[in-house]
């Protein structure tokens, strides 16, 4: 039978290895991805590549992709605070794939399974993992060896150290690199002075691909490939300065900067426990791997260095202009973000004082707050420390709010011509029956499930009247609850399948424009338009009893038309008739959305 890969992370640093060289050899290789277009500027176009696109928790499309192969690379990843959400689940469900078709399922190990081990580690060694990170990696290897042993797969793990090298974008590698080239420190954590044992991601590619085509009977073998051995990641920093002929500059950030950064950073929290790591050295014996290819020559340090660097400087190097324009342009949304949002509060405070007048001494320690923000050093520190972009801040719109706030209390004073109801803040309780669908993708197909059913809202908004008060424009900004979840059978040709979309909250922002009707303008018709965004857990369940897991956020567009009456100074009652609107994509619908008509009353209360 003819060698035929099935690579499954192929967009990281160790799929995109593995293919690069299965492409050398000239082996089919097929790979699944998300995103087409990255793709396509990692591998360019070979007469050896297939690219499909789609999700790998998709199980019926893993159980096509696997017909028909030799081989499948368990290469996915996910951010370190979801391994143990997600890792053991994406592992079954290539097991799973594998065990149907025959599939001897290759993955690459790391060394957190054994913990500080002051000794090398042999592919005998008893684990003894020092963190959850590492209790995880124990985990999916215990998946796949039970699956070896029980004659459902063969398996072939291939234990690494760190690597580093092209397209290798994680935290810590991307970092020295891109600093490298643009005359930077190079960062690194805990400590820079303990000998270091790391793999170059393609020499590991290399030695993972060689492996796989060994022919062997054994249903299950573990094999460590050690890379090189630094003697300090000082000594590496030193020579990649070398190779890039630009100054040594090195930045170590301490624990203790690290254990602070940790308590608002959920991947810095993970990376904290494994200091050990770091601090020390973690060795693994690869004499096995070396008695089995004793051919195999790891690429020189230096070419090593150079083709990283040449990478990151084609794919992640921008232009000097594009630089230039992109820091402007950054500068330029953050500058305006940062005093749109703070400027928000002093309004709203300027507006509340109105019944409240103790809240106008808010506006001045805002003020203060929004100073200190914008010195440079304090907003550099805070925009390390807190992990939101758009912070709060601005002195020119709070300098301004001053002027906005005694204006809104200046007009309070007066005697005003009419009573303008629709004008200021409110707030707002709505319930009504609304169009709920979702969509769960099985085999290229979006499987839409819908029904009208109940949903209710808080809101807060905030609206103007203008035009000697007969036109009224607004804002608002809904939190709904959907009371049920929706569920469908459907046949995918061969199978029925259950599956059940579960939902609890929809989040909408929008504008809405009304017309004050009547001598007293206690009357409004308005129209609207709201951003909607719903989240939807999928589950669906074979025949056989197998459940695999999705998630689907659909956004979509709310708009109708709607009537408020003033019930008194405070209270109107309103009611609205709508519909929604929806883009799909390119998506292929088991259905079409019927247009079914959103019906909600709710009432309304003027601060």
């Amino acid at each position: 039978m003819k060698t035929e890969f099935l690579v499954l992370g192929a967009s990281g640093s160790l799929g995109y290895a593995v293919v690069k060289a299965l492409l050398d050899q000239q082996i089919a290789t097929t790979i699944l991805v998300r995103d087409y277009e990255k793709a396509l500027r990692l591998f360019g176009s070979h007469p050896m590549l297939r690219v499909v696109v789609g999700k790998a928790d998709n199980t019926l499309l893993l159980d096509e992709l696997c017909t028909g192969k030799t081989h499948v690379f368990h290469g996915l990843n996910v951010d370190y605070e979801l391994w143990a959400e997600v890792m053991p689940a994406l592992t079954r469900n290539v097991i799973n794939a594998a065990a149907r078709h025959k599939v001897t399922l290759v993955f690459p190990g790391n060394n957190y399974n054994f913990g500080n081990l002051k000794q090398p580690i042999t592919e005998i060694t008893p684990f003894q993992p020092a963190t959850q990170l590492g209790k995880v990696r124990v985990e999916l290897e215990a998946q796949i060896k039970d699956a070896a042993r029980l004659g459902r797969i063969k398996a072939l793990i291939v234990r690494l150290p760190e690597v580093w090298g092209p397209n290798v974008c994680n935290k810590s590698f991307e970092p020295v690199f891109m600093n490298q080239l643009k005359g930077k420190s190079m960062p690194w954590l805990f400590d820079i002075e303990s000998p270091q044992q790391m793999a170059y991601n393609m020499d590991a590619g290399r030695a993972i691909a060689a492996l796989s085509l060994l022919q062997t009977d054994r249903a299950y073998q573990a094999l460590n490939y050690g890379g090189s051995t630094f003697s300090s990641m000082r000594d590496f920093f030193h020579q990649l300065a070398q190779v890039a002929e630009k100054p040594l500059k090195i930045s170590v950030m301490s624990k203790g900067l690290i254990s602070l950064l940790a308590k608002v950073n959920p991947t810095l929290k993970q990376v904290k426990t494994l200091h050990y790591k770091f601090e020390n050295t973690i060795l693994l014996d690869d004499s096995a791997f070396q008695s089995v290819l004793p051919d195999f020559e790891p690429t020189e340090t230096s070419t090593a260095m150079a083709e990283t660097l040449d990478w990151f400087s084609s794919h992640k190097l921008l232009p000097a202009s594009q630089i230039k324009k992109q820091k402007r342009n950054n500068l330029i949304m953050d500058f305006m973000a940062d005093n749109f949002s703070i400027g928000i509060f002093p309004v709203l405070i300027g507006l509340m004082s109105r019944q409240f007048p103790a809240l106008q001494s808010l506006t001045v320690l805002l003020g203060v707050v929004a100073g200190i923000y914008w010195s440079p050093l304090i907003r550099k520190l805070l925009r390390r420390l807190i992990p939101v972009k758009k912070l709060s801040a601005g002195l020119l719109v709070l300098a301004l709010s001053g002027l906005i706030h005694n204006t809104v209390s200046a007009q309070h004073s007066k005697e005003v011509e009419s009573v303008r109801f629709f004008d200021g803040l409110y707030g707002k309780v709505e319930a009504g029956s609304q169009h709920v669908f979702s969509g769960a993708l099985i085999d290229g197909i979006d499987v839409l499930a819908q029904e009208s059913t109940l949903v209710s809202s808080i809101a807060m908004g905030f609206r103007k009247q203008i035009a000697s008060g007969r036109v009224v424009i607004g804002t608002e900004l809904q939190l709904g609850f959907i009371d049920g979840d929706l569920a469908k059978n459907y046949h995918n040709g061969i199978q029925m399948l259950s599956i059940d979309y579960r939902s609890g909250t929809q989040t909408a922002l929008g504008l809405t424009a009304g017309i004050a009707m009547g001598t007293s303008k206690k009357w409004q018709i308005y129209t609207y338009a709201y951003s909607t965004k719903r989240s939807f857990d999928i589950s669906f369940t074979e025949e056989n009893g197998y459940e695999h897991q999705q998630t689907d956020n659909n956004i979509f567009l709310r708009y109708g038309l709607g009537l408020e009456s003033v019930l008194n100074n405070r209270w109107s009652v309103t009611g609205s008739l709508g519909q929604v609107q929806v883009d799909f994509g390119e998506a292929i619908k088991s259905e079409n959305l019927t247009q079914r008509a959103d019906i909600g009353i709710g009432f309304i209360y003027r601060f």
